[in-house]
């Protein structure tokens, strides 16, 4: 009996081959036994006749054969791969992301998956099969999940192989130093704490292949399960749940990225420079499109109340944009809809001063005082997600720009935040 009875007959074959993949890939511990594993998954295409694996050379830019499966030989693969070059499928297939469809004058047709990670291009899958053959809108899109799914475990397979070498390289660095400790501990620390700076930092980004599956898959799962009919409301309801709390994870992780940059940019001299060196012309219109872009996610851009004033900043896009995101989240988050939020600003002795204030539940004075990361105020009482860091971000960007963070809250009642961001010099360069 099948794991997916759920499903019709088409699609039994392919979810049992995601599933095998899925629970071996574990336990896989060479990169070309993976992708033999991923590239098994598609042998269960409608009407397959034979498939081929291009990687990409990060060198050369150019697309090596590395695998190929079926009754077609190495040569009608490269002839394929040269008119798929030469049309523009392979630029359209990874541009898009998606599975494109090429048209042969055989009695063959082909489609292009192509395989994209966070890091990059990996390659591409060239699969043909028979003519005229209808293929199921839903098949097209479980192949492109598919295919996300395995360039993710592709990438996150290589990011583990390079923090082992990384680890291998730490160890020898501390093997090869020994000897002379005490004539260079200095210049040795700070190797090392380089090497495991970048080391902490690559972790959360493994845990971003597994988060954007999990969305994915519930995705198409909640989509699948609103046409049909006799399904469980409490199923659904459960894979919302899932789809609800991976979209809180990623949230979390994206800012534990973020922090942990923040704290290397501010323990480099250079980087640091450069930083302040950004300028956002108009930072009336980026404080107001993030303003609206987050309260439409919590549907209530009706009952924001905004009065701004044109200034340049001497703050890049990003930043500004993602400061506004975090103050305007907590003041959703944590206020009752229909209450109300207001945000204005105002120029003071050369500093752009921005206010955000809502009629939510507010901070008692110790809690101010003990903000930092990983702090969550009351959280067992009122059950609010999230991990703290949102105001630990904005207080280190505004300390990193010479800005000003100030709190006026009443518990139960109100939370003004005003944030101060320097005002750009007249003499600023485009060039940034």
């Amino acid at each position: 009996m099948s794991r997916f009875e759920d499903f019709s007959d088409d699609f039994n074959n392919f979810f049992e081959a995601v599933f095998d993949f899925s629970h071996n890939r574990v336990a896989e511990n060479k990169l070309s036994g993976l992708i033999k594993s991923g590239l098994n998954v598609l042998c269960s295409f409608p009407n397959y006749l034979g498939l081929a694996f291009f990687a990409i050379n990060n060198e050369t830019f150019e697309f090596e054969l590395k695998e190929s499966m079926g009754s077609m030989d190495m040569n009608t693969w490269y002839s394929l791969h040269d008119s798929l070059v030469e049309s523009g499928t392979i630029g359209s297939a990874l541009m898009s992301g998606r599975l494109v469809h090429y048209s042969l004058p055989s009695s063959k047709e082909l489609y292009v998956i192509p395989l994209v990670s966070l890091s990059g291009p990996i390659g591409i899958i060239e699969l043909a099969s028979e003519k005229d053959t209808h293929i199921d809108l839903q098949y097209i899109n479980l192949t492109n999940l598919f295919s996300n799914y395995f360039s993710g475990s592709i990438n996150e397979f290589m990011l583990k192989e390079n923090e082992k070498r990384n680890q291998e390289m730490v160890d020898q660095l501390v093997a090869s130093r020994t000897i002379g400790i005490a004539k260079s501990k200095h210049e040795l620390g700070e190797k090392i704490e380089n090497i495991k700076s970048s080391i902490s930092m690559a972790i959360p980004h493994e845990v971003r292949t597994p988060i954007n599956q999990i969305l994915g898959f519930s995705n198409y799962l909640i989509q699948h399960f609103a046409v049909q009919e006799g399904i469980s409301e409490d199923l659904v309801e459960y894979i919302t749940d899932i789809k609800n709390s991976a979209e809180r994870l990623k949230r979390l992780f994206e800012n534990y990225l973020y922090y942990a940059k923040l704290t290397v940019i501010s323990s480099d001299i250079s980087e640091l420079s450069a930083l302040r060196n950004y300028i956002t012309i108009s930072a009336e219109s980026y404080i107001y499109e993030s303003i609206m872009i987050k309260a439409s996610h919590f549907d209530r851009m009706d009952e924001i109340r905004i009065n701004l004033v044109e200034a340049a900043v001497a703050m890049s896009e990003e930043y500004l944009s993602k400061i506004v995101e975090e103050l305007m989240d907590n003041a959703l988050k944590y206020s009752e809809p229909g209450n109300g939020i207001s945000v204005d600003s105002h120029i003071d002795s050369e500093i752009y001063y921005i206010r955000f204030i809502d009629k939510g539940r507010g901070m008692a004075e110790e809690q101010i005082a003990q903000i930092d990361a990983y702090i969550q105020f009351d959280r067992h009482y009122y059950e609010q997600q999230g991990s703290g860091l949102g105001l630990t971000i904005v207080r280190r960007l505004l300390d990193l720009h010479g800005g000003k963070f100030n709190i006026e809250t009443k518990l139960g009642e109100f939370t003004k935040v005003e944030i101060g961001i320097p005002i750009a010099k007249n003499d600023y360069s485009l060039d940034y």
